[in-house]
Order: structure tokens, then C-alpha cells, then sequence
């Protein structure tokens, strides 16, 4: 049973442990270690406080590690979810806590199917953080906006291209959460 990952990722108060920058950095070390220090990555987080400095050590230790990062910005775990999968990423990351109060933030790691990684990879990752100095790569790069432009183009395609919405209950999340400027 992994310690530091739970039900849905690692979650806390950011910038104390597990989301402090010694942490999240041993954590994209073992990550790009688990990838044998090949592959690409695909991260992007929500609108927290947090989320950028997050995201700035995160990527910055998956690069040390070997992987190219590209940062999609601020997007929904759903989104990133379909982008690892059809655009063939090796491993996708989002900084979020969803629900949580705003001082705390959360890491989801995604495989390549795009699901949450197994329990056991998860063991194999905790075990690997202990292993090393995380290394430091260049900076995270401007955020991709094309990223956004892709899944609110899955969005639309899934409602038909433009079929009225007449007679459909439809639920609107205005909680301008991490798909706030999407559409």
C-alpha cells in the first residue's frame, strides 16, 4: 500500500510536506527515473495560489530526469486525461485538489492510458524518491494554449457539431475551476 500517494494522488497543504519543493522535486526525479529517463510528459494544473510554484519544481526535476515537459497551463484532469492518451504522452501530471480548501493542492499522476497509475506503480515510485538527487532541468516552458483548443474541440464533437441542446437537462459548473476559460 503506498504512504504517500492516496485515494486520488498526493494531496496536502501546499508547501508543506508531501507538497513542500524538497518533496515534489524527489517526486519528479523518481518519476523520470520510473521512465528510465526517456519520454514525455504532459502537465498542467488548476487556478490555485499554488499551482504554478508546484508545477515550476515538478517540471523542472522530470526534465533533470531526461523527459521533455510541456506545460498545457490550467486545464481539468478530464482534459489532461484525453491528451496523455491521444497524444501519446508517456505519463501525465495535474496539480490540483479539486474540492479541497484553497490552501491545500494535490498531484494526480496519470499513465499513458490516461487512468491513474496502479497501486503498485505508485509503491515503485515512493520507493525510487529515496533514491538520488533530484536533478534540475530548465525552466517550465510558457504554457501550451493549444492544448485547451484540443479539448474543447473533443467537447464540441461530442455533442454532434452544433445539435440544439433543446429539451437536454444541462448542468453548468460556474465555479471557475480549472476549465474557467475554456469555450
Amino acid at each position: 500500500m503506498p504512504e504517500l500517494f492516496g485515494t486520488d494522488g498526493i494531496r496536502g497543504r501546499a508547501y508543506e510536506e508531501p507538497l513542500d519543493e524538497a518533496t515534489v522535486r524527489r517526486l519528479g526525479a523518481a518519476l523520470a527515473r520510473r521512465l528510465g529517463g526517456r519520454g514525455r510528459v504532459l502537465l498542467a494544473g488548476d487556478t490555485r495560489a499554488s499551482t504554478r510554484d508546484l508545477a515550476a519544481w515538478l517540471g523542472e526535476a522530470l526534465a533533470g530526469g531526461g523527459l521533455e515537459v510541456v506545460w498545457a497551463g490550467v486545464l481539468p484532469t478530464p482534459a489532461v486525461s484525453h491528451l496523455v492518451r491521444a497524444g501519446g504522452f508517456d505519463l501525465g501530471v495535474v496539480i490540483s485538489a479539486s474540492h479541497n480548501p484553497a490552501h491545500d493542492n494535490g498531484i494526480k499522476v496519470l499513465a499513458r492510458s490516461g487512468e491513474k497509475l496502479p497501486e503498485a506503480e505508485e509503491e515503485a515510485v515512493e520507493a525510487l524518491m529515496a533514491a538520488g538527487e533530484p536533478g534540475t532541468g530548465p525552466p517550465l516552458p510558457p504554457a501550451d494554449p493549444s492544448f485547451a483548443e484540443r479539448y474543447l474541440g473533443l467537447l464540441e464533437g461530442t455533442l454532434g457539431g452544433g445539435r440544439p441542446l433543446g429539451g437536454l437537462d444541462v448542468v453548468l459548473d460556474a465555479a471557475h475551476g480549472a476549465a474557467w476559460e475554456i469555450g
